[in-house]
């Protein structure tokens, strides 16, 4: 691994001086966090209350209009949670939006490790958002949007010794990859295990730094739109679907040997490796 993995966007100009005194962050890192806050559930779960208070308001009308009770209650029922959705997640959104329009931060220290299915770092009670950013496990002090716990940059205090950031990254990668150590045991010989028995198999690997990649895709209907996001790795010509989890433990700018089988190009597993001198 890299003795040291500078985060994106945390350089000494990562922040502007407001003319109060007070740290802003800047026009670039505001449009990136604006970008975050209109992925979040709660913009979704928002535009959803809209269109559900819109329509379910209007079938609720037509049901008073046209004197029919059993519509009534039902159709009622569907505008109070229509609105409750729109409430609750506009509130939300708006708390949102207004802090990163503010955009004044905090600092606080804390630990990156792997969460499960991301890595992650908690101050003060804020769950930080690491989206852009591709952190070792380590120390480091953040400058962060404390509703959104959107990070604006990251300065590093302490990294893990190379061993254990090795070990923390393969156990992250095994994890969400659905690999055991035995599975990887047997592809390194180029095989597989079944069944607790190694099989003889056409098991190849590519060694190279691995790219994560997402795809985003909207899709439209008559009960409105809706986006699905893809996950990726990359090396070279090979591209293999993965999970957000999987696309979460990869850390990027480190070399890898992915194996595979070539027939179908079925990724099986990921570790990581010296990079080639």
């Amino acid at each position: 691994m890299q003795k040291n993995m500078p985060p994106m966007n945390a350089s000494s100009d990562a922040t502007t001086q407001a003319a109060d005194g007070a740290e802003q962050i800047t026009e670039a890192q505001r449009k990136a966090a604006m970008d975050i806050v209109n992925r979040a559930p709660a913009s979704t779960w928002f535009y959803y209350g809209v269109v559900g208070a819109i329509f379910t308001g209007i079938f609720l009308w037509l049901d008073w209009r046209y004197a029919k009770p059993g519509g009534l209650v039902f159709v009622g029922g569907l505008f109070v949670i229509s609105v409750v959705i729109l409430a609750v997640s506009g509130r939300s959104y708006a708390r949102m939006l207004l802090e990163v329009k503010a955009g004044r931060y905090r600092q606080g220290t804390a630990r990156v490790d792997w969460q499960g299915v991301r890595y992650g770092a908690t101050v003060s009670g804020h769950v930080l958002d690491l989206t852009t950013f591709s952190l070792r496990p380590g120390t480091y002090r953040f400058s962060y949007l404390p509703y959104t716990g959107y990070v604006v940059a990251a300065e590093a205090l302490s990294v893990d010794p190379e061993p254990v950031a090795r070990a923390i990254l393969a156990n992250a990668l095994a994890w969400s990859n659905g690999f055991t150590q035995a599975d990887l045991s047997a592809y390194r010989q180029g095989k597989l295990l079944k069944q607790g028995r190694l099989v003889d198999s056409k098991v190849t690997y590519a060694d190279g730094v691995v790219r994560r990649t997402q795809e985003a895709r909207e899709f439209r209907s008559a009960r409105g739109s809706s986006t699905n996001t893809s996950y990726y790795y990359q090396l070279g010509q090979h591209k293999w679907y993965v999970g957000q989890g999987a696309y979460n433990a990869l850390m990027e700018g480190e070399t890898y040997r992915v194996y595979f089988l070539p027939d179908s190009d079925r990724l099986l597993a990921i570790e990581p490796i010296e990079a080639a001198t």
